[in-house]
């Protein structure tokens, strides 16, 4: 018999540790009394789920195929005949059991345990109650994890709310310092993850907390609703930015394209040289280091500023920075040497105007030979450095990239290869070439 106080799992049902074995033979004898009571509640929460599912009331089926096409019309999911497929299966279950509601704003497992209550024993209707009331959907940064006691301390990154949090699963996946949209839930004075753990990675956290904090700051102003009820009713809204990948702009808010032009010189380099120092609102000339000797380097400066951006967004800038410690942003360079001149901009725009610009002022002495534009978006761009994407003109083979832009693009991407990722165990790309399981992923 089932009391508040008798919290063990059931010794022939499957172990909720995923072995496939029944939990007597399993992990029972292994187990603490606190760690025995959390699998007792992942068995109760996987008996009630599944009586749902399982159901052959038509109302209940009815109202998960309303659901379902709720959720296909938010995610654009397509169902098969068996309805939802990989991914989308778990996401769907997940959102249906806490957080989908029906046309009346109520949620569908309210509605089930109130409608149906013979369903349930009365410990599995305290359990959903507990759901309906006690679940906090979030942004939750890992601050301390203890594997041995499956234990996690995660801070929820706006409200900035702690909890600390018994769990097996995430003790195994996550590492300290992880961020995931996940939902904790507390059932009987105990929290716990439930459902998917979303890894957010530390490339997108800026802009994908931008994006969350305006749509909440919209709805607040609407609806006055609290930001917990504001996760809740927009699970399936915040679960779609994880799976976006960031679009690249420049300081001009443009698309990032990274732009190339290098010229033979037949013409006098002063001449130039007075060219570009006559327009200080477009560029600076820098101080040419020792031992370049003929050699000169021109920052492009920007027109418009970085205060209106593309939502979605993320500023990749090249500074120009001083001993001192002063800086400024810029555009790109300009090389000149003493026979070569070599154009680089992160802007179509304005690498378009400045080649207009010199083959008016010097399209005598000056020769293009190669060109290459790349745009920082390209899938095939973002999956690896070399021998792919962009176009191509002049001499050069088509698809490579020059030193310039392949240093440019390793630049930022040496970065990623040192960033902890959730989908490789919580270790670096890096790290993970130095194990045999690590370079399968």
């Amino acid at each position: 018999m089932e009391t508040g106080l008798c919290r063990q799992p059931s010794r022939n049902a499957p172990c909720p540790c995923g072995s496939g074995e029944k939990y007597k033979k399993c992990c029972m004898k292994n187990v603490t009394p606190e760690k025995e009571e959390h699998y007792w509640l992942l068995q109760k929460e996987a008996g009630i789920k599944d009586r749902i599912v399982m159901s052959h009331n038509q109302d209940i089926q009815s109202k998960i195929d309303c659901c379902l096409q709720e959720f296909e019309r938010q995610t654009g999911a397509k169902s098969g005949p068996e309805g939802p497929e990989g991914e989308d299966n778990a996401a769907f279950f997940d959102w249906l059991f806490f957080d989908a509601r029906l046309e009346n704003g109520a949620k569908f497992m309210n509605w089930v345990s109130s409608s149906f209550p013979s369903m349930f024993t009365p410990l599995e209707l305290a359990i959903i109650s507990q759901w309906a009331e006690n679940t906090l959907n979030g942004i939750y940064e890992q601050v301390e994890i203890d594997k041995e006691n499956w234990k996690i301390k995660a801070r929820e990154i706006i409200s900035g709310k702690e909890y600390s949090i018994t769990e097996r699963s995430g003790t195994e996946l996550l590492k300290n310092g992880d961020i995931v949209f996940a939902r904790i839930i507390q059932v009987f004075g105990r929290h716990y993850y439930s459902g998917l753990l979303e890894p957010i990675l530390p490339h997108q956290i800026v802009q994908f907390r931008k994006l969350v904090e305006e749509k909440f700051q919209a709805e607040n102003d609407c609806k006055g609703i609290n930001y917990g009820e504001f996760l809740s009713l927009n699970r399936l809204f915040v679960s779609s930015l994880t799976k976006k990948r960031p679009v690249f702009v420049n300081r001009e808010n443009e698309k990032l394209k990274l732009c190339e032009a290098e010229y033979s010189m037949n013409g006098s380099m002063a001449a130039i040289m007075d060219w570009f120092a006559q327009n200080p609102e477009k560029f600076t000339i820098l101080e040419v280091p020792p031992g370049r000797g003929t050699k000169a380097e021109i920052a492009i400066l920007t027109e418009k500023t970085a205060g209106s951006r593309q939502k979605g967004g993320m500023i990749i800038q090249s500074d120009v920075v001083y001993e001192d410690g002063s800086s400024f942003h810029t555009m790109g360079s300009i090389t000149i040497g003493k026979d070569k001149l070599t154009i680089f901009s992160t802007s179509e725009e304005r690498y378009s105007e400045i080649r207009q610009e010199l083959q008016q002022k010097f399209g005598t002495w000056l020769i293009l030979k190669k060109e290459k534009i790349i745009d920082a978006n390209d899938e095939k761009v973002l999956g690896k450095l070399g021998g792919h994407g962009g176009k191509s003109k002049g001499t050069d083979e088509p698809g490579k990239k020059s030193p310039i832009i392949k240093n440019y693009l390793a630049a930022y991407y040496k970065d990623w290869c040192s960033q902890k990722i959730p989908a490789l165990g919580g270790i670096t790309p890096k790290q993970a070439l130095e194990t045999p399981g690590g370079r399968e992923k």
